[in-house]
């Protein structure tokens, strides 16, 4: 479900279904602070460690040391004039 919502949300409202959100992490770089993520659960591994992956990351270790505070829906795509 999307949510109606506008602006930052709290991590703890972001939705665990695999679809890309925005996110937002603090402490790091201001280039890398905003990125297109997803909650990778790792249901398939005999000891999951569920954790926010970062579309075009540097690994699960970055998303780990630096996670996310907040999250926001990823905006519609622009419309074509036909």
């Amino acid at each position: 479900p999307t949510t109606t919502a506008s602006g930052w949300q709290p991590i703890s409202s972001a939705p665990l279904d695999g679809r890309p959100v925005l996110l937002y992490r603090p402490g790091v770089a201001r280039r890398y602070a905003v990125w297109i993520g997803y909650w990778e659960s790792q249901a398939w591994h005999a000891e999951p460690r569920p954790y926010w992956h970062g579309i075009g990351s540097n690994g699960v270790t970055w998303s780990r040391k630096h996670p996310p505070t907040h999250w926001m829906e990823l905006p519609e795509a622009p419309h074509e004039n036909s």
